[in-house]
């Protein structure tokens, strides 16, 4: 055009610019990704497999120590009880005969939280000597037989005498109180145990 009309013409119409190809474009950089990728996934699970591990082991040592504590306090309460045990012959010169000798005489001391005999921990009864046998005998590791009557032990009872017993219901052993005082724990279907079984204690 000229003159006027070149100056009214429309300016020429520009082309759309084209996309630039992306990284990705590439076949080797695709497939790169896809590797890395692959790599990253692969380590979270090997990861999360260990950390499931690890969490699994720290479960079980917790488990285990919870166990470890609660049959130690059981031990201390029958520790405990076998004090009071010795304080009863102390003041009376003699062993308590029964359950309700005992708990009287528990309930004055300051620890009458013991006089109801049962476990601080999983809240069943303590099984006592005098409520299982309130008569019997008992043959010790010697081979000798002590027996004792209705009226009660004497000094004359073996060490190794059970006095008192418990076991947890989640708890493998049996922990007892002996007649000198030592208190320890025995796993189940031991010699000890069944002792105590044949004196008509439960598991």
């Amino acid at each position: 055009m000229t003159g006027d009309n070149a100056r009214f013409a429309p300016p020429p119409l520009a082309r759309p610019a084209q996309p630039s190809p992306g990284p990705f474009s590439d076949p080797r950089v695709r497939l790169v990704a896809v590797a890395v990728a692959a790599l990253v996934l692969l380590s979270l699970i090997v990861f999360g497999r260990r950390v499931f591990r690890v969490a699994s082991a720290v479960s079980t040592q917790l488990t285990e120590a919870e166990k470890a504590n609660r049959k130690s306090a059981v031990k201390k309460q029958l520790k405990e009880l076998g004090v009071q045990f010795f304080n009863y012959e102390s003041r009376y010169h003699a062993y308590p005969p029964n359950e309700a000798s005992f708990r009287s005489f528990i309930q004055g001391t300051p620890q009458p939280a013991l006089a109801d005999f049962k476990c601080g921990q999983c809240g069943e009864k303590l099984t006592l000597l005098s409520n299982v046998a309130p008569s019997g005998s008992w043959l010790e590791s010697s081979g000798y037989t002590y027996a004792w009557s209705a009226a009660g032990i004497t000094d004359a009872a073996p060490p190794d005498l059970p006095i008192a017993w418990h076991r947890c219901p989640e708890q493998a052993e049996v922990v007892v109180l002996f007649f000198q005082g030592r208190v320890d724990s025995f796993p189940q279907g031991s010699d000890m145990v069944r002792k105590l079984e044949a004196l008509g204690t439960r598991k």
